[in-house]
């Protein structure tokens, strides 16, 4: 949650891009087209970036301790603001239904809402690890392909409804699509040093990739919809790879990037929980109708209510995202492992 020095700042600013275009999306309605493209390459960066962190170490954990991190980093935060949502929807909506909702995505560990990314990134990051720490990892251009063919089937069929089939293979299609990019980051890192990373590379895959994600239909991994397949891959691998190469070369000086990506997990987890892209979308609409103002000025309002909501997630209120007893629990393995 904060910075050490031994950060990576291209990492930082990579997320700090991921999470702005998170909250960008979740205020476009699709008057400015651009849409489809952000869609595609978003969520699948913050993976490239987990991936590529991946490739800097190597594995010393076993399987249930790598789980127990996780869980400690992505399920107890998905917990508690899915309680959290579901008390503030409740009181916002006058609806008992608005309440049950989150509980019961929960529950069924799909999520409600933008919170649905923290199951699915649980799942894909433990996938990964046991391919990896098996040696299996030759095997996920396998799992792309399955998503190739399932996923539009999958998206046909209404996967939002937990009494259907469908809807526990949507659970499993977008786990796989986002284990994908995070074997793309791997593999990014390990072959880093024999490919031609430069700044016009980089800028020639993000032009690609916006090309193919423009030709595309709008793509939505909560639901596995993924328009053409070919080109969602297509053009979530060349952004997040584009983006990767640009920002090594740009050696840019930007804190206040670096604190939305050291602060992306807090960011997307209170920035629809806690309705700021809602409130802020309908002051903009009070000022302007020109959809570009609309947008930019609601993610500027919004990343300025982040600040104060970060501060006091990082402290006083630092037990809705970190648990105690996970921490506890980890204090004492550390002990004994260097006993």
């Amino acid at each position: 949650m904060t910075a050490t020095a031994s950060r990576n700042p291209v990492l930082d600013y990579a997320k700090g891009i991921a999470i702005i275009l998170v909250v960008t999306g979740h205020l476009m309605t699709g008057e400015t087209g651009l849409e489809k493209w952000i869609y595609s390459f978003h969520l699948p960066l913050f993976l490239t970036v987990n991936g590529y962190l991946q490739g800097m170490k190597p594995v010393r954990q076993t399987f249930g301790q790598y789980a127990r991190k996780e869980t400690r980093v992505l399920l107890y935060p998905f917990a508690v603001f899915s309680f959290l949502k579901a008390v503030i929807n409740f009181f916002v909506e006058s609806d008992p239904e608005e309440f049950i909702d989150p509980i019961s995505r929960l529950l069924l560990f799909s999520g409600d809402g933008a919170l649905w990314y923290l199951p699915a990134f649980f799942l894909s990051a433990l996938l990964f690890f046991f391919l990896r720490k098996t040696g299996l990892l030759r095997w996920e251009g396998l799992l792309c392909l399955i998503t190739l063919f399932s996923s539009g089937a999958i998206a046909a069929h209404d996967p939002y409804q937990p009494d259907s089939l469908m809807f526990y293979c949507n659970l499993i299609n977008r786990t796989l699509v986002l284990s994908v990019f995070t074997s793309l980051g791997y593999w990014y890192r390990r072959h880093e040093n024999r490919l031609p990373v430069s700044l016009l590379n980089g800028f020639l895959l993000v032009a690609v990739g916006f090309v193919t994600g423009m030709l595309n239909a709008q793509p939505d991994i909560h639901y596995s919809i993924l328009g053409n397949p070919v080109l969602f891959f297509a053009s979530a691998s060349a952004t997040c790879m584009g983006i990767l190469m640009m920002l090594q070369n740009l050696h840019l000086r930007m804190n206040w990037l670096g604190w939305c990506g050291r602060n992306s997990m807090l960011i997307y987890l209170t920035h629809t929980t806690f309705h700021y892209t809602g409130m802020a979308r309908d002051i903009m609409e009070m000022w302007t109708a020109s959809p570009w103002m609309i947008t930019a000025g609601a993610v500027c309002l919004v990343m300025l209510a982040e600040i104060p909501t970060v501060w006091l997630l990082q402290n006083p209120l630092k037990w809705l995202v970190q648990c105690s007893f996970f921490r506890k629990a980890g204090a004492t393995h550390e002990t004994a492992q260097s006993s």
